[in-house]
C-alpha cells in the first residue's frame, strides 16, 4: 500500500460487498453432505506467520 493506492478501491470494496449481500440474500444455502460426516481435522489448516 504505502503512498500509493489504488484510488478506485475503496469503490471496489463497496462493490464486492453489495454483490455477496445480494447473493448472500436471494439464494439459500445449504451444505453439501450432512453435517455430522464433517472432520474436525484442524492439522490442515494453513497458518502464515507473519
Amino acid at each position: 500500500a504505502g503512498r500509493h493506492r489504488c484510488v478506485g478501491a475503496a469503490f471496489a470494496l463497496m462493490q464486492l460487498k453489495t454483490i455477496f449481500t445480494v447473493l448472500l440474500r436471494d439464494w439459500e444455502l445449504t451444505p453439501a453432505q450432512p453435517p455430522e460426516t464433517y472432520r474436525n481435522d484442524l492439522s490442515k489448516m494453513v497458518v502464515q506467520l507473519a
